[in-house]
């Protein structure tokens, strides 16, 4: 695990709640709020998904919160002009 992201990012962001109210919309949130690319979003992200992959297998949680889950990113379309036009998700995931 890379103790970097894990003392410098997500306990500062994430260290006051109790790991069962970590929550999806949380960590999603926080996630596309912070401006990375897919690579290091998908860098950080592992680190958390693991420490969470842990805390089941010691029965600290009974449920993980990014299980199953991915963060969809707006994409780019041509509008036949050349020009990119971006395509919003209307349901906001």
């Amino acid at each position: 695990m890379d103790k970097r992201i894990l003392f410098n990012q997500l306990i500062p962001k994430f260290g006051h709640l109790a790991l069962t109210d970590l929550q999806w919309h949380l960590i999603r949130d926080w996630a596309k709020s912070q401006g990375w690319s897919r690579k290091t979003q998908n860098n950080k992200l592992s680190v958390l998904r693991r420490a969470l992959n842990e805390a089941v297998e010691q029965e600290l949680i009974h449920h993980h919160p990014m299980a199953n889950k991915i963060i969809r990113r707006r994409r780019s379309h041509s509008d036949g002009t050349g020009n990119a036009r971006t395509r919003v998700d209307p349901f906001g995931h």
